[in-house]
């Protein structure tokens, strides 16, 4: 039979009233002792019981309390646990992460999506790493190489081999010493570039045969890729003004062509520029940022020669 706290904390007081008072009573009337000494006594005793009940039940009270915001608390860390391994697990990037033996101990789901592996496939098993070698010797000296880098690399591009057998190129970020996490020995954020460069790729192709000049650059506005058009105007091939600002080779006054800035206007612009040559002609520009997902990866400019019609 089960005895609740609660019970116990009514039933020491009261036992504990009843026997001292009983007691005190039997006394008075064996040893005719003053009724009112013998009745301060029992009073004693039942205020005694009383207080110790009450001290009982504020005790159990506290006690059951921090009990139930222990459990609280540890209902709390288990969901914030679960809401973070879901946000992990959903992140638009792969996340890897292993122990000290090198077995997998989580694998997200873009890593499913880009290898083809699941997470039964990968987690906790000693042969995982070598489902997505190249070649041995690929791998043994990416392996070495990572460790002469102290296990802490930056922009690591990796080939590694998908279930369909197709070799992904794919970048990794590793800051897993500088950034330990708890359980995790060495964890890296990759993503793929394979699916960035043939739509460059694509896109250059594409430029290559139009005829206006088109100029593309990064993020910052540095010019990456001149087409024949542009090269033909302005007399620069791509060689010549890859990782350059276009205000530094082409733009007749500093603080011009900022095609970053200029990819916001709704409409084509007019500026004048110039060429290596030195001539001087006026370009109807329209500009627009190369975007992947939210973020802008760089930007196309094109660029019109209406010296003729503004003369």
């Amino acid at each position: 039979m089960r005895v609740s706290p609660h019970s116990l904390v009514g039933a020491i007081p009261a036992l504990y009233g009843a026997a001292g008072s009983a007691w005190f009573a039997a006394a008075g009337y064996v040893g005719n002792a003053d009724p009112v000494e013998t009745q301060k006594d029992v009073a004693f005793v039942l205020i005694s019981a009383i207080s110790i009940w009450l001290l009982q039940r504020w005790a159990l009270r506290k006690l059951m309390s921090s009990q139930l915001e222990s459990v609280r608390a540890s209902r709390r860390s288990q969901q914030e646990k679960s809401r973070l391994h879901d946000i992990l697990m959903k992140l638009p990037v792969v996340l890897i992460a292993t122990n000290e033996s090198g077995e997998y101990v989580f694998w997200n789901n873009e890593a499913e999506r880009l290898l083809g592996y699941s997470e039964r496939e990968m987690l906790h098993r000693p042969d995982a790493a070598n489902l997505l070698r190249v070649d041995p010797e690929y791998d043994l000296r990416m392996r070495r190489a990572f460790q002469e880098s102290s296990g802490d690399a930056r922009g690591w591009e990796w080939k590694l081999r998908a279930k369909d057998g197709f070799v992904r190129t794919m970048i990794f970020f590793n800051i897993s010493r500088s950034a330990p996490i708890p359980g995790w020995h060495s964890w890296a954020v990759g993503v793929d570039t394979g699916a960035q460069d043939t739509m460059e790729s694509r896109l250059r192709a594409l430029l290559h045969h139009l005829p206006v000049a088109c100029l593309m650059t990064d993020a910052a506005g540095m010019l990456q890729y001149l087409n024949p058009a542009a090269e033909k105007l302005f007399a620069y091939s791509t060689g010549q003004v890859q990782g350059r600002h276009p205000g530094e080779l082409i733009a007749l006054k500093p603080g011009e062509l900022e095609i970053p800035h200029m990819a916001g206007n709704p409409g084509p612009t007019v500026i004048g520029a110039r060429t290596r040559n030195g001539d001087k002609i006026q370009c109807r520009w329209r500009c627009m940022p190369l975007a992947k997902a939210v973020e802008a990866t760089g930007f196309l400019a094109m660029a019109e020669d209406i010296t003729d019609f503004a003369q």
